[in-house]
């Protein structure tokens, strides 16, 4: 996990090779989660990971283990518009181009703000659209993808240590660790 002035901005991001399966405690608590979902918020989230799943066979099969993914990305509304959300993003993709591995991650709305980072939209879907119970327009998923950039010499000699140039001081890729960045004017 990385975050910015101590929860103005947080990222959590998943490494090539890692097992995305949840840990028992997390694996719990979203069981207890889930038990709140009504019926039909339930059906919505398994026809959301459905069409997720086929979009990323179809998009990448084998070839996403071994891909970093953004996989939540948050910045609270009074520290947005500062380049925070936007620096977290430009860290794993550094990370991607060092070790020459791509980087996607899902997005509904937000599709707009990763284009300017160099992602592209290659698979899209909608959920809800066949529900007569939803009141909304049916929420549109996008797969988004960058590939790795030719490795920068600077990261190369860095491949098994800390980017530490960029204020990255912990071992690279752990969802395990976090590193807070202080923001500077």
């Amino acid at each position: 996990m990385l975050t910015v002035n101590k929860g103005d901005a947080v990222m959590r991001y998943g490494t090539p090779g890692e097992c995305k399966a949840l840990n028992p405690w997390r694996t719990f608590l979203a069981s207890l989660v889930d038990k709140l979902d009504t019926r039909e918020l339930a059906k919505r989230k398994k026809e959301a990971d459905s069409k997720i799943e086929a979009m990323l066979k179809d998009a990448f099969g084998e070839k996403v283990k071994e891909m970093y993914e953004v996989r939540t990305l948050a910045t609270a509304p009074e520290a947005q518009g500062r380049g925070y959300g936007s620096a977290l993003v430009n860290i794993v993709t550094e990370m991607g181009d060092a070790d020459g591995h791509d980087v996607w991650l899902i997005t509904s709305d937000a599709y707009r703000f990763y284009e300017t980072l160099g992602f592209s939209a290659i698979r899209s879907s909608f959920v809800g659209g066949d529900n007569p119970k939803w009141k909304g327009k049916p929420i549109g998923i996008r797969i988004m993808y960058r590939p790795a950039k030719t490795a920068n010499p600077f990261f190369s000699k860095e491949r098994n240590g800390a980017l530490s140039e960029k204020g990255w001081e912990g071992s690279r890729g752990s969802q395990h660790h976090t590193k807070d960045f202080v923001a500077s004017d």
